[in-house]
């Protein structure tokens, strides 16, 4: 006994056939029969349900159901599946090596026959997938006397998968600081960009494993969004990165980090150079500008950019002119899990 994934989903009934046939020359013997294809194409992802994540294998499910009154079978000779992708049509081959012969009376969903075809769900078709199957073959029935009538029959049926595409946007603000032990305060907001429902929804923070944001709630649905507020200390350096994650439907989770704005914790002027440090997060790039006048005029770049390999980073300028001097320390928009 074999059971088709999925099979809950309503089949769509393609092909009915009626056939009357009265016998020429007795007219008062006369035989009827009714007989019916029912054709149905059924896509599943892995989990056996209709839904499937971008780059999962989806298996499609093609079967052929007789019903005959006397008997008749059915020769099953060509079937193919094309599946529309947004950026075009794939046509499989023949996925039959040889007919398939399907006898009447089957036992639904168990002992129906069937045929399938694999194809991977691809980015880019937005929230569903559609195939169609695309069955030929011959309705072989018995009349009077053992006559064997075929019929040739097509039929042509869909099915959809809806494709899961979750995410999640974090973003913070932060102000505050200035000096080592200064509070940080930050607020900031978690929204679902993805096309499924998030649950277990939490935002937490590097620099304090037991800190979790007060949220409205811990489930998303696609397009809401909750708003959060706090503070740290940033004592020895270090930024703090908040990471807001989610579940979905298919028990997926997914993240989105941030780290936290630089703060400098220090200003040194030594022999008429300057040295500067503030907290940074790990394979974070940093870039220090200043100017020479804080209303007027562009800021410029004191060296290059600096990757930071630990909590605290320490740049100097050995030589500083003129009566004052402005500094400010950008964190670069290079997320390094990209």
């Amino acid at each position: 006994m074999k059971t088709i994934p999925g099979t809950s989903k309503t089949p769509l009934f393609s092909l009915i056939i009626c056939l009357i046939w009265l016998a020429i020359g007795a007219p008062t013997v006369g035989w009827a029969q009714f007989r019916s294809a029912f054709v149905y194409d059924n896509a599943v992802g892995p989990d056996g349900t209709a839904r499937a994540h971008v780059g999962d294998m989806i298996t499609s499910y093609i079967g052929v159901i007789c019903f005959d009154d006397f008997g008749g079978t059915f020769t099953i000779s060509y079937a193919n599946d094309t599946v529309h992708y947004g950026a075009g049509d794939v046509v499989s081959s023949n996925l039959l090596a040889q007919p398939l012969i399907v006898e009447p009376y089957v036992e639904f969903p168990d002992d129906v026959p069937y045929i399938t075809n694999c194809y991977r769900a691809l980015p880019g078709h937005g929230d569903y997938l559609t195939d169609h199957a695309d069955v030929r073959g011959t309705v072989n029935f018995d009349g009077p006397g053992g006559s064997n009538f075929p019929e040739g029959f097509e039929s042509i049926v869909g099915a959809e998968i809806r494709i899961l595409q979750p995410a999640i946007q974090l973003q913070m603000a932060c102000k505050g600081g200035g000096r080592d032990g200064d509070p940080i305060t930050y607020s900031g907001t978690v929204r679902n960009r993805g096309n499924t429902l998030l649950t277990n929804v939490v935002v937490s923070s590097s620099l304090n494993p037991t800190f979790v944001a007060l949220l409205d709630s811990t489930n998303l649905k696609p397009g809401e969004m909750m708003t959060f507020s706090g503070s740290y200390v940033s004592v020895g350096g270090g930024a703090a990165i908040l990471t807001a994650s989610g579940t979905d439907e298919l028990g997926l989770t997914v993240s989105n980090s941030i780290v936290a704005a630089p703060v400098f914790l220090g200003i040194t002027r030594i022999e008429g150079g300057m040295t500067l440090n503030w907290n940074t997060s790990p394979a974070w790039v940093y870039q220090v500008q200043y100017k020479t006048n804080y209303m007027h005029g562009n800021w410029i770049n004191l060296g290059g950019s600096i990757l930071a390999s630990g909590n605290v980073v320490t740049l100097s300028e050995a030589t500083v002119t003129g009566a004052q001097r402005f500094y400010r320390v950008l964190l670069l928009p290079n997320d390094p899990k990209l």
